[in-house]
């Protein structure tokens, strides 16, 4: 086995990623529309939540990095999917606005 001057070279390739993600990502929204970009976003969210590799976790960055920076798209919307429901709303049951207040039959 031959020794190499350095002693940390090994002959493994070593794989250089040189991808544009965030590029890649707004050529893959362009198509699509509001309504359409609106739950791709919330996809990339619920994925990101989730373990994945290296690659695929760039990728979900970049594709929400893109989305975030699109014109046009409603903020607010957007910080509503990223946010989901107030306290309010998320502990909120059936009853609390179906009830009807007591009243004297007269």
């Amino acid at each position: 086995m031959p020794r190499y001057q350095d002693d940390n070279y090994t002959r493994r390739a070593v794989h250089i990623d040189d991808r544009n993600y965030l590029k890649e990502a707004r050529e893959l929204i362009k198509p699509l529309d509001t309504g359409q970009i609106y739950e791709l976003y919330e996809m990339v969210l619920n994925k990101l939540g989730r373990y994945q590799t290296e690659t695929r976790q760039r990728e979900l960055e970049a594709v929400k990095k893109a989305i975030e920076q699109t014109k046009g798209l409603d903020a607010s919307r957007i910080h509503k999917i990223r946010k989901g429901y107030g306290e309010m709303a998320q502990n909120a049951r059936a009853k609390d606005g179906n009830t009807q207040k007591w009243k004297k039959k007269t």
